[in-house]
């Protein structure tokens, strides 16, 4: 058996490749989920817009329910652009600019 087996940093290694495996799993399983989630309300959508086209006098209900499935994905919509929003911050904070004296003397005024 290998003698650094054991050591620390090694399973921390292992342990964080394990993690990152998972992590991109569920990461790619939950955009697939908001695809299809996304495609289906869409095709929804046109059906609705179909149906409503054919009939001679326009339906309530169907306009109701043509609303409810656009009101159904703007949400889903302004989810997505939440987490790109979320994540670009995040990046900013790490590998944006950095405070320097010129930042503190404005700050200061």
């Amino acid at each position: 058996m290998n003698e650094n087996s054991s050591d620390p940093h090694n399973i921390w290694e292992a342990f964080k490749c394990a993690f990152r495996g998972h992590a991109i799993k569920m990461g790619s399983w939950k955009q697939k989920q908001y695809l299809i989630k996304e495609r289906g309300l869409i095709d929804e959508i046109n059906e609705l817009n179909k149906k409503l086209d054919e009939m001679r006098l326009p339906s309530v209900e169907i306009t109701y329910l043509i609303k409810n499935k656009q009101l159904e994905l703007e949400n889903l919509c302004s989810e997505r652009v939440n987490g790109i929003i979320n994540r670009s911050h995040s990046t900013w904070l790490e590998k944006g600019e950095k405070c320097t004296a010129h930042f503190f003397k404005i700050k200061s005024k």
